[in-house]
């Protein structure tokens, strides 16, 4: 059996314990099984050449962060859509910071002030503690609702796939998302989120 082959029937939690205790190996299976649909879910920041750069370094940093994934909390496709979702969003916004030209000028030729629209720490903060506080949520669910709550809302899998991944007819993937959605709004109401 080569080297491959020892990872065949290895599920995620396996092969990160292995990946944690130092097996490169494990990581590199990781990182395959998960590449497609990791491409697949950056595509939707309108990276373009830049894609790869960013799923590159999404896999580094979650390759240096491996030590304090907890498998408990969430699944680790969980957790590297959130690493890359994150990455995404720092390189757009350096991006939109290096894309205004500090020299742009008026019909008149008079030098303007670039209107940067960068958020501020304080705003990246709300929106992380917002996000952090949703995954939160979805992680409290019982786990028939949270399975497909992390596919739907974090992951964003269509339906069909759902219910393929997770061996379930589709009405009972709708009807356990649509619980899901209650249960979560039904605490998320009076916190001031909504």
């Amino acid at each position: 059996m080569g080297v491959k082959g020892k990872y065949l029937n290895m599920d995620e939690a396996a092969l990160v314990r292995e990946a944690v205790s130092g097996d490169d190996a494990a990581f590199a299976v990781l990182v395959e099984r998960s590449e497609l649909m990791l491409k697949g879910y950056l595509s939707k920041y309108s990276l373009g050449e830049e894609l790869e750069d960013v799923l590159q370094e999404s896999y580094r940093k979650a390759y240096f962060a491996l030590s304090s994934y907890q498998p408990d909390i969430s699944s680790f496709s969980t957790w590297i859509h959130t690493i890359a979702s994150r990455t995404a969003l720092d390189y757009l916004r350096s991006r939109s910071v290096r894309d205004v030209s500090p020299l742009s000028t008026n019909d008149s030729g008079e030098l303007l002030q670039p209107q940067v629209m960068v958020n501020s720490p304080e705003d990246t903060l709300i929106y992380n503690q917002s996000y952090l506080e949703a995954v939160d949520r979805i992680h409290s669910l019982p786990s028939i609702y949270r399975d497909v709550a992390e596919l739907r809302f974090l992951d964003e899998l269509p339906y069909e796939e759902i219910a393929s991944k997770l061996s379930l007819p589709l009405n009972t993937v709708r009807t356990r998302i649509r619980r899901a959605k209650d249960m979560i709004l039904e605490k998320t109401v009076g916190t001031g989120i909504i």
